[in-house]
């Protein structure tokens, strides 16, 4: 079974470098990264390529959607989950840390999976 962490972010590239930091640095690592992005400028996609670049190991997508003022975060959000062929799907914001062991560990009890 796969996880995907989804990050949903608009124009804050600053909690997006914090928030991936936590995200990489799991104990039990999601098996890929997708950054649903409601039309951000250049320098989140730069956070992105930065982190991507020293993080070789880490599968990460960025699934930019366009900024037309209506209902952008969901149609990220909605690209990036058309996008994932992931079984489990992590969703949370730009502005969240993660605790090292936020996500789900592997258990015999249920499908391989804890619910956290």
């Amino acid at each position: 079974m796969r996880s995907e962490l989804i990050i949903a972010t608009y124009d804050k590239p600053t909690y997006l470098d914090v928030c991936l930091f936590t995200a990489i640095r799991q104990v039990r690592k999601p098996d890929s990264i997708c950054i649903a992005d409601a039309g951000s400028d250049h320098r989140t996609r730069d956070v992105i390529e930065r982190v991507r670049a020293g993080c070789p190991g880490v599968d990460m997508r960025h699934c930019w959607h366009e900024d037309d003022g209506l209902r952008k975060s969901s149609a990220a959000l909605n690209k990036a989950i058309a996008s994932s062929s992931a079984d489990y799907l992590i969703f949370i914001g730009d502005d969240c840390l993660l605790h090292p062991a936020s996500c789900p560990r592997s258990s015999h009890h249920d499908n391989g999976y804890s619910h956290v």
